[in-house]
């Protein structure tokens, strides 16, 4: 992913609600962070179908080429019929060979009190999840993806702390990836 972030021939699209869009980049410029014109920033909202990808090809992605979608940190907030709309947005729009990958919480994290009491109180409470451990993920994952994606990995939250989380001087990991099966990640490929 580094590869393709540094390549400046690979266009970046940023897509979240135009009111989250400007709270970033309005943090971006209180930051004095300059925008280098590579990354444009595409407001839409992912429960309304096809509104998303009418919005990436209006600021000047082609879905008519391969593209690699990293969908984080938004399914977790979403309904499971808008998670199932996006994916089916993505299958229909989207050439053979693209990837979309998204996190997500598992059911047993979504489902904790003091999960659904912090997502209330920050005005967006946590909806969709998918069962964890990965084991009992993989077919949930396989039946919301339908025919036409294909899984390419899905890997637990704790397998990616392994990977990549940094850890503190007595070996142990930050934050939530300390809480086993909490979640996951899934690629999938259009087929």
């Amino acid at each position: 992913m580094d590869s393709l972030v540094s390549n400046p021939s690979v266009s970046l699209f940023e897509v979240d609600t135009s009111a989250s869009q400007e709270k970033k980049l309005a943090a971006l410029a209180e930051a004095g962070l300059a925008q280098d014109g590579r990354v444009t920033y595409v407001a839409a909202d992912f429960a309304k179908a096809g509104e998303w990808v009418d919005a990436l090809a209006n600021a000047g992605c082609s879905p008519d080429l391969p593209t690699c979608l990293l969908w984080e940190g938004v399914t977790m907030y979403l309904s499971r019929e808008d998670v199932s709309r996006t994916l089916s947005d993505f299958k229909k729009r989207f050439v053979p060979g693209s990837v979309i990958g998204f996190d997500y919480f598992a059911t047993e994290h979504v489902n904790l009190a003091f999960a659904k009491r912090t997502s209330r109180n920050s005005g967006e409470p946590l909806d969709f999840s998918l069962p964890c451990p990965l084991g009992a993920g993989d077919n949930a994952v396989r039946e919301l993806f339908g025919d036409g994606l294909r899984v390419a990995e899905h890997i637990s939250l704790e397998e990616l702390a392994e990977r990549y989380a940094p850890r503190k001087p007595d070996g142990s990991m930050f934050g939530y990836a300390n809480e086993k099966y909490s979640g996951g990640f899934a690629l999938a490929e259009k087929e």
